[in-house]
């Protein structure tokens, strides 16, 4: 495949003289308009390149993921890719160094007009304010009384209501908790999966503590072997029921 794009009669006329005419990198008298006229034909012709370039690694992407093999020319046809873009590389790469050997080559802008600096004005200094009245400090309110428990409980006959059969034990993938009284927790896998927990005693500290977890070496929990902690109390678990969750509230 021979891609003979069309920057190529214009890379003839700019990037052979770089190379073998030494006066034109050299030159130091050029005028400021065909340096101008220079750099902008160098830019633009980089542009075209560019576009040439990815029109070339576009198409060698191509055959290099043709696993078809029924072409047997591939190969070639991918190596004849690869030395164009090698070739247009170094090209493109000669034609920066020129561009860049221009714009180093720009006159420094004229210098402007300095200015005298202006003399600043006076500034009249406002009067010394007046310092503020004396704050005295207010008394500190008297300490707050004790508010409520942290949470309130769920009713328990709700939670009885929807509580089906008994099971051994259910794995617990926490999700939310519910205190019911005093003696029961509501254990919430899912929005859509609960169980029930019965306790052998009164557990306060399912109302108080900010912490609640449940007592269990892996995901099982199982009646009559573990328990919730519930702060620095543990609760005792005696009984496990699934909870129908579409008729709790």
């Amino acid at each position: 495949m021979t891609v003979r794009p069309a920057w190529l009669a214009l890379a003839s006329v700019l990037v052979l003289p770089i190379a073998g005419n030494a006066a034109l990198a050299a030159s130091s008298d050029t005028s400021a308009a065909s340096r101008g006229a220079e750099e902008r034909a160098l830019r633009a012709q980089i542009d075209h390149m560019d576009n040439d370039l990815q029109a070339l690694e576009s198409q060698l992407y191509v055959l290099e993921n043709d696993h078809s093999g029924t072409d047997p020319s591939l190969g070639a046809r991918e190596e004849a890719l690869r030395t164009q873009i090698h070739r247009m590389d170094r090209d493109q790469e000669l034609i920066e160094d020129r561009l860049s050997e221009l714009e180093k080559s720009d006159p420094p802008p004229l210098p402007t007009q300095a200015t005298q600096p202006s003399t600043p004005a006076a500034v009249e200094m406002p009067p010394p304010a007046s310092p503020p009245p004396q704050m005295t400090p207010s008394p500190m309110p008297p300490p707050a009384p004790p508010g409520p428990t942290l949470r309130r409980a769920a009713d328990p006959a709700v939670y009885e209501k929807a509580a089906r059969d008994r099971v051994s034990m259910f794995r617990y993938n926490p999700y939310r908790w519910v205190p019911v009284g005093t003696h029961q927790l509501a254990v919430y896998n899912t929005y859509n999966e609960a169980y029930l927990l019965d306790f052998s005693a009164d557990c306060p500290g399912l109302l108080t503590t900010e912490r609640i977890t449940i007592e269990s070496f892996s995901t099982q929990v199982f009646a009559g072997k573990n328990g919730v902690l519930a702060g620095d109390e543990r609760c005792a678990i005696t009984q496990i029921r699934e909870l129908d969750v579409f008729r709790l509230p």
